[in-house]
């Protein structure tokens, strides 16, 4: 990308700030239930892993979509 909207590069780096202070933060509270004075990378990787864990859904395991068809095949919708 050659062209850009400034706007678009102070919005990005909003963003990142946000993100990266919000990741800190926990960083520090993992650091500090640890007992210890200072963050180091396993802080920042358990507060990212967190994130992630929290943020994103998986998709339900296979035996039960497939009950749920089983379910819906043998129950039709009413109409």
């Amino acid at each position: 990308m050659s062209t850009n909207e400034p706007r678009v590069v102070n919005q990005f780096l909003e963003l990142w700030y946000r993100y990266v202070a919000d990741e800190l933060t926990d960083a520090h509270v993992y650091s500090e239930h640890a007992g210890k004075s200072t963050i180091d990378s396993d802080d920042v990787k358990l507060a990212i892993q967190s994130k992630v864990n929290s943020s994103f859904s998986y998709p339900p395991p296979r035996e039960v979509i497939y009950l749920s068809i089983r379910v819906e095949c043998f129950f039709p919708p009413c109409i």
